[in-house]
């Protein structure tokens, strides 16, 4: 057997350490490891600039997020366990499979016309809490950006042009999600032009839910056609083809969700 064919059965077996793992953490290691054998297939193919990128956000980048998010969870976690036992008896949230299909869905893609970062951030959270109350918009907005020059901040730069701006407010009873593309890239992080952000406001019970998102997104985001495809849809908007853009979006997620 090639080493070529020994990785890539490797990587078979991560994915399914991956899928079928019942802790986080386990997951997230067999995912760094599946981007560490995918930079090595890369370097085989004489790619070396592919295998540079996957290096540094597969197996660097996406795995420090994952991480400062399951840390975080597991901090809340420890500080809400008195509660918990004082309350053995309530039902506990049930983690169930997340479909992109429920999140990326025609009303909640949106153009984003502000200019500078912090604009951006407040206009992808009114439309993510758009129901809410004013002052409560302007209050999670304040925490997320007080928070971005922090170690672990709330709105980040993911890479292939996605970035991501969540908080976690349990006034908010549900997930609340909102997708928005900017009409052309732009300089909003260090890194990669930025063509679309992704915002989540969420409860602290639906920490779950929102981790799982993330790595489902995450492998979305990664596939080949999703950030020209991303991009193409913020050029649409801006040109006034709505419903156009709108459903070529939703059949790529879609048919990224049947394969």
């Amino acid at each position: 057997m090639t080493l070529p064919n020994l990785l890539l059965f490797f990587m078979l077996i991560t994915v399914v350490v991956l899928v079928a793992s019942p802790r986080l953490i386990h997951s997230l290691l067999a995912l760094c490891i599946f981007s560490a054998l995918l930079t090595l297939q890369y370097v085989f193919l004489k790619a070396p600039d592919v295998a540079i990128t996957e290096a540094a956000l597969g197996a660097g980048l996406s795995t420090l997020v994952y991480l400062t998010a399951i840390r975080k969870t597991a901090d809340k976690t420890t500080q809400q366990q008195p509660d918990i036992d004082l309350n053995q008896h309530e039902p506990q949230e049930e983690p169930r499979m997340i479909a992109l299909q429920e999140y990326l869905t025609p009303d909640n893609i949106h153009l984003l016309t502000a200019k500078k970062r912090d604009q951006i951030i407040q206009e992808i959270l009114q439309h993510c809490l758009h129901d809410k109350d004013p002052a409560f918009v302007q209050r999670v907005t304040h925490d997320v950006l007080s928070q971005k020059r922090s170690a672990s901040p709330m709105d980040m730069n993911l890479g292939k042009g996605f970035a991501l701006v969540h908080a976690r407010h349990d006034a908010c009873e549900e997930v609340r999600f909102a997708v928005g593309l900017l009409p052309e890239p732009r300089n909003l992080y260090r890194g990669d032009k930025i063509h679309t952000i992704i915002g989540i406001v969420l409860p602290s019970s639906q920490s779950r839910q929102y981790l799982a998102f993330l790595a489902k997104f995450g492998r979305l985001m990664y596939a080949p056609e999703a950030p020209p495809l991303f991009e193409e849809t913020g050029k649409l908007l801006a040109a006034g083809e709505n419903e156009m853009a709108k459903t070529k979006l939703a059949a790529f997620v879609q048919t990224f969700e049947e394969a």
